[in-house]
């Protein structure tokens, strides 16, 4: 794991991110059918406000090079999410992302997580995600 970022940081992370709970729902490994699903997203996030969009977004943590490298040689396994989400994204440590980030589709959002000089964790956008609707 890269700089020792594990997926539980990355999860605290992001719902620091949508921590506004009047603003944003957060829902945290979504299934694409109830029972035994074959497929869940790490988190969902669904915006709360028209000036948002009520705009609904799936997000993948991956914490590993080969864990990211696995995602993108099936790019469409999450495929079956997509009629329900406006917005895709992965959110990884930066060391994850770097040397990869040419090789993550384009119409992805990007998340990347570093440590500050202080030692804290902290999360940016590194790359909005486009449409699925518009891609």
């Amino acid at each position: 794991m890269a700089e020792g970022i594990k997926t539980s940081e990355m999860r605290e992370l992001l719902r620091k991110r949508f921590g506004n709970h009047a603003r944003y729902a957060v829902a945290e490994e979504v299934g694409d059918s109830t029972g035994f699903a074959r497929r869940r997203l790490d988190m969902v996030v669904c915006s709360c406000w028209e000036s948002d969009g009520f705009c609904i977004e799936g997000i993948e943590i991956k914490v590993s090079k080969s864990d990211l490298k696995h995602e993108l040689e099936n790019p469409h396994k999450h495929d079956v999410f997509f009629g329900d989400l406006d917005f895709y994204s992965l959110a990884a440590p930066r060391e994850v992302i770097n040397g990869m980030s040419e090789s993550i589709p384009k119409t992805w959002g990007l998340y990347e997580a570093y440590r500050q000089k202080d030692g804290e964790l902290a999360l940016k956008c590194r790359r909005r995600p486009v449409s699925i609707e518009g891609s």
